[in-house]
């Protein structure tokens, strides 16, 4: 399965949940943490992650970080009917992780890849 990570740029655990995906079978279709240009290049990539994702896992562990890039990937999974998995609670008080397609955690994702392999 094709997945995008989605996180603020500082947060360290994108890499290591992306690892953790890849050892499971899937592909990640952009590491943005590689990059570090704000260019709408950048934004392209970025997007183009998003849109070509089977599904989206949004790490939103620390109350304290702003998400707002993550956020707008959110939204654009959410636009496309791309499943998301959360990954921590910071987003508690969204509504938007109450809808269908929004699940808590990344078992079901690893597991859904164990058992097709």
């Amino acid at each position: 399965m094709r997945v995008y990570v989605a996180s603020k740029f500082e947060n360290p655990r994108a890499p290591e949940v992306a690892a953790q995906l890849e050892a499971a079978g899937h592909t990640i279709t952009y590491k943005w943490w590689g990059c570090s240009n704000f260019t709408q290049e950048q934004a392209l990539l970025d997007f183009y992650g998003v849109i070509h994702a089977d599904a989206l896992v949004l790490v939103v562990e620390d109350p304290a970080l702003k998400y707002s890039g993550a956020i707008t990937e959110f939204g654009m999974a959410l636009g496309r009917g791309i499943p998301v998995y959360l990954m921590g609670n910071a987003l508690d008080r969204n509504i938007f992780t109450l809808l269908p397609g929004v699940y808590r955690g990344i078992e079901t994702l690893l597991q859904a890849t164990a058992s097709a392999i």
